[in-house]
């Protein structure tokens, strides 16, 4: 009998541990902090004033010209086709 207290309490420590785990993550996801870094990485959009330097391949310069005609609206659409 003890020995499954024991094993419950453990598993209580273990499964309280992950929950402060996944409120951090919840509270990170949430930040302004973690908005940016998707906008930046995933959506590939820039903050105010900011300037971008893009290196590309060679034969890539075309795809370069096809991604600048495209509007805002038109990025962000492409970018969630992936998720």
């Amino acid at each position: 009998m003890t020995s499954q207290l024991e094993a419950l309490r453990n598993q209580i420590q273990v499964l309280e541990q992950r929950k402060r785990e996944l409120q951090a993550k919840i509270s990170y996801q949430k930040s302004e902090e973690y908005l940016e870094e998707i906008a930046r990485d995933r959506l590939n959009l820039k903050s105010p004033g900011e300037k971008v330097i893009a290196f590309t391949k060679e034969g890539e310069e075309e795809k370069g010209e096809i991604e600048k005609e495209k509007n805002f609206f038109e990025k962000i659409l492409e970018k969630l086709k992936f998720w």
